[in-house]
């Protein structure tokens, strides 16, 4: 280990810690909370929509740093080869957050958040070429689908329905720690760099908190961890890392994309607004038969039984059967009518 990245660690350890000594100061200042209304939003007080920013404060610090140290940290862990390229991710990333604290503080429309998510993403990959899917490969097939000119709006299809997902997916407790830790954890597992080490280590101060009830993750910090998580997966597969095929990929992202995509098809079907928010979320339905650390345990059953599959090399069809059918049989066993 270099002494810069020593010197790295030791000031990120500081850093958080004046955090943790400071948070509820630091939640009166920026005065951003989720504010219970006993429908939907069942914890008891006002509680701060500071996860995003603990993320993104400290993926700048892990930028300026690097930045005045040495460039060549910044793009290994981003995985680029200049530095206009990573100007743009910057500027992708810091838009996406305050995207977010805008719609945490002031609640946009779905429609009007989904155009600005979606012009940013579709700007963003016009920049570079190795965060597009050209081509992709499954694991039970021979032969790779070429995407050729629809790289571009499959990549962004891809990206907006993670992002989607994954906000309707934070409901619970732990539930969006869990998920997004599992898929950094596995990331660095496969290739280690430090800024995934920084979303780790990040994402543990964030879990610490969010068990106590303390703080929440905020669309900021589901859009944010949610573009860093499928960026870095994309990348993966481009470059080859951990021999990661698309349906693998595709498992390990599964579970927030299935009860999204049950959702939004039960509102179609019965009438209602796609965009409208709802308690038949997966999460919601669980708390309504078990207790919370039941649910929590069943979540995370869910969300890690596609990385137990891969590290014993058993296809990922597997997981995404077992998902799909448990799943199921869960939501229509424990869904009141």
């Amino acid at each position: 280990m270099t002494n810069s990245l020593i010197i790295y660690l030791i000031s990120f350890l500081l850093i958080n810690l004046f955090f943790i000594l400071n948070f509820n100061s630091i939640s009166k200042n920026i005065n951003l909370y989720d504010i219970p209304d006993g429908k939907r939003k069942i914890h008891k007080i006002p509680t701060p929509l500071i996860g995003g920013s603990l993320i993104f404060f400290n993926s700048l610090f892990f930028v300026i740093f690097f930045f005045i140290i040495d460039k060549s940290y910044i793009f290994n862990s981003f995985y680029l080869s200049e530095l206009k390229a990573f100007i743009y991710f910057f500027i992708t990333f810091t838009l996406i957050f305050l995207i977010g604290i805008y719609d945490d503080k002031y609640k946009m429309s779905a429609l009007l958040r989904l155009i600005i998510l979606s012009i940013i993403i579709l700007l963003y990959l016009k920049t570079d070429n190795t965060s597009l899917l050209s081509k992709i490969n499954f694991s039970f097939i021979e032969n790779e689908i070429s995407l050729n000119y629809g790289s571009s709006f499959f990549t962004y299809l891809c990206l907006i329905v993670l992002i989607i997902s994954c906000n309707m997916f934070d409901g619970v407790n732990l539930q969006s720690f869990i998920f997004y830790f599992s898929n950094f954890l596995i990331l660095f597992i496969i290739n280690p760099n430090i800024f995934i080490l920084n979303c780790c280590l990040s994402l543990l101060i964030f879990g610490f908190f969010n068990y106590k009830g303390k703080i929440f993750l905020g669309d900021s910090g589901v859009y944010l961890l949610s573009l860093f998580l499928g960026i870095l997966y994309i990348k993966y597969y481009n470059f080859n890392m951990g021999n990661l095929s698309g349906d693998i990929v595709f498992s390990f992202l599964f579970f927030p994309v299935l009860d999204a995509g049950r959702c939004v098809l039960m509102r179609l079907v019965n009438g209602i607004n796609p965009f409208n928010a709802d308690r038949l979320h997966f999460h919601h339905i669980l708390l309504n038969r078990f207790s919370f650390k039941i649910s929590l345990i069943i979540l995370s059953f869910f969300i890690i039984l596609p990385f137990i599959i891969y590290s014993l090399k058993i296809t990922s069809l597997i997981s995404i059967l077992i998902t799909s059918t448990l799943y199921l049989f869960l939501f229509f066993k424990c869904h009141k009518k």
